[in-house]
């Protein structure tokens, strides 16, 4: 129970200058160590993966969101973490989901994972990273030629994932996103396409 307050006592993490940039690259490094070794920065096995011929990819998503919701959900209770989320509008949201879907179909990556397949010796990278720079002045060009249609979708997306009654109540969110996401993993490692070595 002290080791419960001691961690609820614990201020939040607020880095800044150098020390904020230096946890940032070795974060960096982490992740794309990470999405290397689980060959999310491989286009041929994303490629396998979104015809369904392996489930490697799916089953690790849908674990990591299972999951990580319930931690990030804990530790934000005990205030280790915080939430910092950018005001969002259903513009900017159909427009990244459309680039991000374009990217991952037409390349096999998406931003973070044509960073970390760059960053492991993969040039053809190169191709989704310019794609990727490309969509900005696209999304600037769009924005000034359809400007009335735009107004009307950039109304604010205001979802919350907060539990209401706490995180293991019948009603949250947290519990009840994590819960299907965990099904849909063993439904995918139980019923999916066996992978042959």
């Amino acid at each position: 129970m002290n080791n419960l307050m001691l961690i609820s006592a614990v201020e939040p993490l607020a880095l800044q200058g150098n020390v904020k940039l230096a946890v940032a690259i070795i974060f960096g490094i982490f992740l794309g160590m990470l999405l290397v070794k689980c060959d999310f920065a491989d286009r041929q096995q994303v490629k396998a993966n979104l015809t369904f011929a392996s489930m490697k990819m799916a089953k690790t998503l849908l674990l990591a969101l299972s999951v990580g919701m319930v931690v990030f959900v804990l530790l934000r209770q005990v205030h280790v973490v915080q939430a910092h989320l950018p005001p969002a509008t259903i513009w900017g949201v159909l427009l990244g989901g459309a680039a991000a879907g374009v990217g991952l179909g037409l390349g096999g990556l998406v931003p973070v994972t044509a960073v970390a397949a760059l960053a492991s010796g993969r040039l053809y990278a190169i191709w989704v990273i310019i794609g990727m720079l490309l969509a900005f002045p696209a999304a600037q060009f769009c924005r000034d030629t359809l400007g009335s249609a735009v107004s009307r979708f950039a109304v604010p997306v205001s979802v919350s994932m907060e539990p209401g009654n706490g995180i293991f109540a019948s009603d949250s969110p947290v519990l009840w996103v994590s819960a299907i996401a965990l099904l849909l993993c063993l439904i995918l490692h139980f019923c999916g396409s066996k992978e042959s070595k």
